[in-house]
């Protein structure tokens, strides 16, 4: 995959958080949803922009795509995003993250766009982690194996995507879990969404609380050094530059129609330990409670990132610490 010029346009499906870090040069345009409200957003990173808003659909996403007919490749980011959410409403799962993202993929094609990359998740792989991490290619053969309804929309378009391959360079980047802020506070997610689920996102939330709420820690008695869950946290901002390297890397080694890269450290940290990391930099003790386990969980979840350091010469750089300050630069905001 060759790289963009700095004249090239890249349209973003969603997820404002990552136009801040796309400091290339690259001229990007941002659709995103806020409940039943689109808003496109025109963002060019020398300092110009304008925003207007519309209605959602995909009429509208082809319209927008052929209003810039420079566009090369579409970021889609949108999404629905919790495992208990997906157990509850499967059905709005299938909608939103299936039906919707199909919509967003086949007009991208009816458009000509080049290059398609697609925001998935590590749900997507089944079984115990392994030594070395969940490699790219352990992910479920069906969407069946996945036991919520979160991990099968995620590998259901993927398949998509794969069974489309030879109509547009697709890229499916799988999430470990991402943590953080953009460094100067200003984009983030919002502490006080009702979807604001992401275990930082309600450290935070109890943080601001001054002591008024308690952050919950669902299961303490897993096979794990503290009993608590075990995950790769990675910062929105190295996330973000994982796209980058997607569309500006010039590296023949990516020769695949349908690639995949995981998006990690490599490494697990528990639940208590990066409680215990905030906790230090805040200066500040959290309530907290312990509840049974939730329904989809995994004991330990991390990623081998080999490929990705090998074909994107991309690497997660910022470190925990690093997150929750930027966290902390955030809840200015909300106390």
């Amino acid at each position: 995959m060759g790289g963009l010029s700095a004249r090239s346009f890249v349209y973003c499906v969603s997820c404002l958080r990552y136009v801040g870090v796309l400091s290339s040069g690259i001229n990007i345009s941002v659709l995103a949803t806020n409940g039943q409200d689109v808003l496109y957003v025109w963002v060019y990173l020398l300092g110009r922009g304008h925003r207007r808003s519309t209605q959602s659909g995909t009429a509208e996403a082809k319209d927008a795509y052929k209003r810039q007919d420079q566009i090369q490749a579409v970021i889609h980011l949108a999404g629905l995003k919790s495992i208990p959410e997906s157990l509850l409403h499967p059905e709005l799962y299938s909608a939103v993250n299936i039906t919707g993202s199909k919509h967003v993929f086949d007009a991208a094609i009816t458009c000509n766009v080049s290059t398609f990359i697609f925001s998935s998740s590590a749900t997507v792989y089944t079984g115990s982690v392994p030594v070395h991490g969940y490699t790219e290619d352990m992910a479920a053969e069906s969407p069946d194996e996945i036991d919520h309804m979160y991990g099968r929309s995620k590998r259901e378009f993927e398949l998509y995507m794969e069974k489309n391959q030879h109509k547009i360079k697709c890229v499916s980047l799988r999430y470990f879990n991402p943590i953080g802020n953009h460094e100067s506070g200003l984009l983030g997610e919002s502490i006080h969404s009702s979807r604001a689920t992401n275990l930082l996102a309600m450290v935070s939330k109890i943080y601001c609380s001054n002591g008024r709420d308690t952050l919950t820690i669902f299961g303490n008695n897993y096979d794990t050094a503290d009993g608590t869950c075990e995950r790769d946290f990675i910062h929105v901002d190295d996330l973000a530059h994982g796209h980058l390297a997607v569309l500006t890397h010039n590296n023949n080694s990516i020769e695949e129609i349908y690639s995949v890269y995981n998006l990690g450290t490599g490494k697990s940290i528990s639940v208590k330990h990066i409680i215990h990391i905030f906790e230090t930099i805040s200066n500040k003790k959290l309530p907290t409670q312990n509840k049974g386990r939730r329904d989809g969980d995994k004991p330990i979840v991390y990623a081998n990132v080999q490929k990705a350091e090998q074909d994107l010469k991309w690497k997660a750089y910022h470190t925990l610490e690093e997150a929750c300050t930027h966290i902390l630069e955030r809840c200015v905001f909300f106390i």
